[in-house]
């Protein structure tokens, strides 16, 4: 697809899969606005992709640092947040101040981006959220991420009812090789790989390319709205 004229405004754009989507939507022929809180990362990102590109230092738990952005950007034409954390741990004995830090950056970081941002999305436009596979079923340990998750994908059902005709979509990856694990160790990260490679169907864990060909497509799926796309390699039919 082309996204010739078209610019996109990415939060959490500097790595991971906000990276791999920014890089796309310029080799489509877009341009790209990537917000992040670390600005030797965006300096970094802002050289790797070349051209069209421009940045935005911004801390999202910030309701007040969001609103000071959207009201100076341009009007752009689809806006995505790709939030990233995670918080795993046995609940009686999670950190609430952790946890909560956590459902700061992911969920309301992308409240506050949808809420200031949707008066410039231009007409025909349209919002992709960033949930997880968490929520999908039952896991122990995982009750931080499965809350934060399922509020979100809530939010992005609820919004493509009140901010239509802007259509607001969310993917839900699932375990996705980006930089989020590399605060494993090798073997553990390795062991982890393995065992998800040795349950899903897709027998592989995701690549940032696997959801940024699930977020080009919402870019230009006109009649779709209201949707959680599933890029998890099969984790939520099993």
């Amino acid at each position: 697809m082309t996204l010739k004229g078209k610019t996109v405004f990415i939060t959490g754009g500097s790595s991971g899969m906000g990276f791999a989507v920014a890089e796309t939507v310029v080799k489509a022929g877009g341009s790209v606005c990537i917000a992040s809180r670390n600005a030797e990362k965006l300096e970094s990102v802002k050289n790797r992709i070349g051209k069209n590109v421009q940045t935005f230092v911004l801390d999202v738990t910030s309701e007040e640092a969001v609103k000071g952005v959207f009201d100076e950007v341009e009007p752009f034409d689809h806006l995505v947040t790709c939030a990233a954390g995670t918080a795993l741990g046995p609940f009686l004995e999670s950190d609430v101040a952790w946890v909560r830090a956590y459902f700061e950056s992911k969920f309301w970081g992308q409240y506050y981006a949808v809420k200031h941002a949707y008066k410039k999305i231009n007409p025909g436009g349209s919002v992709v959220l960033f949930s997880g596979a968490a929520n999908k079923k039952a896991t122990s340990n995982m009750t931080a991420s499965a809350s934060i998750n399922g509020a979100i994908e809530g939010l992005g059902k609820t919004l493509a009812q009140e901010l239509a005709p802007i259509r607001v979509n969310v993917v839900s990856p699932g375990v996705i090789d980006t930089e989020l694990h590399d605060i494993m160790p090798e073997e553990e990260k390795k062991g982890l790989f393995e065992f998800v490679s040795q349950m899903l169907p897709i027998a592989r864990v995701g690549l940032p390319r696997d959801a940024v060909k699930t977020v080009m497509y919402l870019f230009q799926a006109e009649y779709v709205t209201g949707t959680v796309a599933s890029v998890d390699g099969g984790y939520s039919a099993i």
